[in-house]
């Protein structure tokens, strides 16, 4: 022991110190554009650091990847090609998928920098190596039970510092986890108000490989926002959302969107100043490439026999957008269903969003959402499944709930087993006024989750959209579930749809397809 205090341990705190020293000069070479290194190299020399320090290898490694970053920087060497986004990372693997990290990277999203690699302790000191490394046991662990002052510091000073020129934040948070539940709101709202820096949660939840679609969708919207803000400058705070382009001189053509859902087809044609010319809705069912065809023409005709050469710009959103052949470009669904209500209903903060196969909750003005699992209960498949149980037609559904006086709570959430307990209650004598009204019940209670998920207070004006908002008694169950009033576009299926062909309408300066 007197060896190690006297020797050992003074001469491994020096190493440490300057494999930190190092380290910290790394960190500052990485703030170059285009970044030189990317998240997964930096990731595995974390873990390297975290096993070798205070050896003398450690301090070696590091002035060898310091010389290289630096030769990167000099060189215009770009990690992510085409690097036209700037992340930071706040969290550590493995508890995520890398294919997130494709995922941002195909975009243009480089991650500049991880929480874990920032060196947040100060110097230690070897004439007193004992009080150093307690010091730091003790200023460590108070981060691992709430968010500190000095974890404060870190994001503002350290590696969210306007030095990294960040356009957005990745957090990982774990799902009913105590730890998480009191450090990471905190967080969230300290970077979102104070370093106005939107924020992605990637919830663990999200990476449940049979779930992955809707994982794509949340990173793709996320980064859809951050390009629009970027795109936008200054005039768009985090807050908001970009506005749309000027008609101006340009007002001319016709513009398109194209959202294929598991259930419908849903066309929507604007004219130059962004007004809905023509739509359609249509099943999506085989042969779904004929039948998007087939959708758009409709929509065409609808708008004034308008032929396909006129369209100007198609933007395809939707689970099955891969479905349109001819020429267009793609968007989420979720920046797609923002879009259209932000056009209805400009004064909209949340969005609920009921389809056939999955619901959203989005807050419009922070660019946040969530989707439900990969499961159809509380879908509109739900309640097809249901009123064939009841044998009666979707529509129907509405106007027997009215005549409910109480709901009959129905336990089972799988779809096919409600369907199953909705035959037994009939058996049983139970009034169907009250089962329609407790499936109802059921599928409000989905969306509305997702939106407390979103949100602790519920951000008013609410919209409902989506084919299901078509069905009151589901208007009624969801807004008693968030105790407000809900509105309702004109064409609440269509809003996806609607929202892609302003986007198409509000890009039109760019290079355009022709159809």
């Amino acid at each position: 022991m007197e060896e190690v205090e006297r020797e050992r341990l003074p001469r491994a705190i020096e190493r440490s110190n300057e494999a930190a020293a190092l380290w910290r000069e790394i960190s500052r070479l990485r703030r170059h554009v285009p970044s030189p290194m990317s998240m997964r190299e930096a990731i595995d020399f974390a873990t390297v650091l975290a096993q070798t320090w205070g050896s003398q290898e450690i301090v070696e490694v590091y002035r060898l990847l310091r010389d290289e970053v630096r030769a990167r920087v000099e060189e215009g060497v770009a990690a992510v090609p085409g690097e036209t986004l700037r992340l930071v990372w706040l969290h550590l693997r493995p508890y995520y998928s890398k294919e997130i990290l494709t995922w941002l990277e195909d975009y243009g999203a480089a991650v500049v920098f991880e929480e874990v690699n920032f060196p947040t302790r100060a110097p230690m000191d070897p004439a007193d190596p004992w009080r150093s490394l307690a010091r730091e046991v003790i200023t460590n662990f108070g981060r691992y039970r709430s968010f500190t002052p000095e974890w404060e510091d870190d994001l503002r000073d350290g590696y969210l510092s306007r030095d990294f020129q960040l356009d957005g934040a990745v957090h990982f948070y774990h799902e009913n986890c105590g730890w998480a539940d009191a450090v990471y709101p905190p967080m969230q709202r300290f970077i979102r108000r104070e370093l106005e820096l939107p924020l992605l949660s990637v919830t663990g939840d999200c990476l449940v490989k049979s779930r992955e679609r809707l994982l794509f969708t949340r990173v793709h919207a996320f980064l859809e926002g951050l390009a629009a803000r970027k795109k936008a400058g200054a005039r768009v705070p985090v807050a908001g959302i970009a506005p749309p382009a000027e008609p101006g001189r340009d007002g001319e053509g016709w513009f398109a969107g194209i959202d294929v859902g598991s259930a419908t087809i849903k066309v929507a044609v604007v004219d130059g100043e962004g007004v809905l010319r023509g739509h359609c809705v249509a099943p999506t069912g085989p042969e779904s490439e004929a039948r998007v065809g087939l959708a758009l023409d409709e929509a065409l005709r609808k708008a004034g026999d308008v032929p396909r050469e006129g369209l100007r710009r198609v933007v395809a959103t939707g689970v099955g957008r891969n479905a349109v052949t001819l020429p267009h470009e793609e968007m989420t669904e979720v920046t797609c269903h923002a879009r259209g209500v932000a056009d209805c209903i400009p004064e909209a903060r949340t969005v609920i969003d009921i389809g056939g196969q999955d619901t959203k909750a989005i807050l419009v003005r922070e660019k946040l959402n969530l989707l439900n699992d990969s499961c159809a209960a509380g879908t509109g498949k739900f309640l097809e499944a249901i009123s064939r149980a009841l044998d009666m037609e979707p529509s129907e559904l509405s106007d027997v709930d009215e005549l409910a006086t109480r709901p009959i709570r129905i336990n089972k959430i799988c779809t096919v087993f409600a369907e199953s307990e909705v035959v037994d209650r009939v058996a049983a004598g139970d009034p169907i006024s009250g089962i329609v009204r407790g499936c109802h019940e059921m599928v409000a209670g989905k969306a509305t989750t997702l939106v407390r998920r979103l949100t602790r207070e519920v951000l008013e004006p609410v919209v409902f959209s989506g084919g299901v908002a078509r069905n009151r008694g589901v208007v009624r169950a969801v807004e008693r579930g968030i105790g407000t009033e809900v509105l309702i576009p004109a064409h609440p299926q269509i809003m996806g749809a609607f929202g892609a062909a302003l986007i198409a309408r509000d890009a039109r300066g760019t290079a355009a397809h022709a159809p």
